[in-house]
């Protein structure tokens, strides 16, 4: 009977959104990917900023591709640069062309081979360079179909963060 009523008790809980763990064992944190820095302030007509594609916690992951949204009034898209995390192992690494629009970038890479794993954890999938058009703040955003896949292709779910950057007139 006790049994069961633990059980009941551990339902409840779960479909509360509280999950209980057993001592010893660690919350795992949730995958994410995000836009580096935060937020960050340069001066106009200083040159280009680099925004870096990170990610967070995930469990294995062999490609991704992702649209990034940008004020293209205070910002243009300069270039795109895939990071070192997902040959980190030794995997083969593709990163097709950028697809640009007046104010998003679509960027990805992949692995291929079977062998060996792919990464896991955290790491730099890419970086982004912006150039500074004109003084104020502009923010940075995924669109809501960014993909992070394993070695089979099959999604990871993640949870995608904001950046900010603010020109300024001068370097002061």
């Amino acid at each position: 009977m006790m049994r069961y009523m633990r059980i009941g008790l551990m339902a409840v809980l779960i479909t509360a959104g509280i999950v209980v763990l057993p001592d010893g064992v660690a919350a795992q944190a949730a995958p994410t990917i995000a836009l580096e820095p935060v937020s960050a302030s340069v001066a106009y007509g200083s040159g280009n900023v680099a925004v870096q594609l990170m990610a967070h916690d995930v469990p294995t992951v062999g490609s991704f591709e992702v649209i990034v949204r940008y004020d293209a009034t205070r910002l243009s898209f300069a270039s795109f640069t895939g990071g070192p995390f997902l040959g980190s192992t030794g995997r083969s690494v593709k990163c097709p062309a950028v697809i640009t629009d007046t104010d998003t970038v679509k960027a990805g890479c992949y692995t291929f081979g079977s062998t060996p794993a792919p990464p896991s954890g955290s790491g730099l999938l890419a970086t982004f360079f912006f150039t500074p058009s004109a003084s104020g703040t502009a923010n940075l955003s995924f669109d809501e179909k960014d993909e992070i896949g394993d070695a089979f292709a099959a999604n990871v779910p993640v949870e995608a963060q904001v950046t900010r950057i603010a020109a300024r007139e001068s370097a002061d």
